[in-house]
């Protein structure tokens, strides 16, 4: 990581999120800013840091979803899913892996350790979840699921997510300080493989 980049530019992608948030069509098109900045613009961004970091870009699709079938969703999501888990390739339904979770509101985003929240029941996330944050906790990140609120009203990210980073989108950190946080993650997940 290059700590003298002062570009901001994974900062700045982020922030201009919440400003097409506002103004975005009633449907979810590909031509639509925000369904570019989420499918493409940060993803894309994002593996070439982890290439340019060495962080070994190959082992994760990092897939953006903004919405499905012309629908926003109710929480978009950049994911970054191992390739060494064909299910996972596929869909970010199953496994737990690092992810950005964007407010409903469209002015909050979360980076976030989750549970896939397919098959699961409430249940099984939130004592999964609790079981892993209790077990290997990471410093400097969240636990208290009660801030999570903003994130969907039917709680399935909210029950799934281990741990979390909240980020206010009108003053996003650094450059240095995003990818160093998001990188945590990244080791965590290598270290302890859920």
């Amino acid at each position: 990581m290059n700590e003298n980049d002062t570009n901001d530019v994974l900062s700045k992608l982020f922030a201009s999120t919440a400003i097409v948030f506002r103004d975005r069509d009633l449907k979810c098109n590909s031509d639509s800013s925000l369904n570019k900045l989420i499918s493409y613009d940060i993803p894309n961004y994002l593996a070439s840091k982890l290439k340019e970091d060495n962080r070994n870009a190959e082992d994760y699709n990092i897939k953006g979803v903004p919405g499905l079938c012309g629908t926003w969703c109710n929480v978009m999501y950049i994911a970054f899913l191992p390739n060494n888990n064909k299910p996972m390739r596929i869909s970010a339904s199953y496994g737990a892996y690092p992810c950005y979770l964007f407010s409903r509101t469209g002015d909050k985003i979360f980076l976030a350790y989750i549970l896939g929240t397919g098959i699961k029941t409430e249940r099984y996330l939130i004592n999964s979840s609790e079981l892993i944050a209790n077990k290997f906790a990471l410093p400097g990140f969240d636990t208290d699921k009660s801030q999570l609120n903003p994130i969907d009203d039917r709680h399935r990210y909210k029950y799934g997510t281990i741990f979390y980073k909240e980020y206010n989108l009108s003053d996003m950190p650094n450059d240095v300080t995003l990818l160093d946080d998001l990188y945590k993650l990244i080791d965590y997940q290598n270290k302890h493989r859920t």
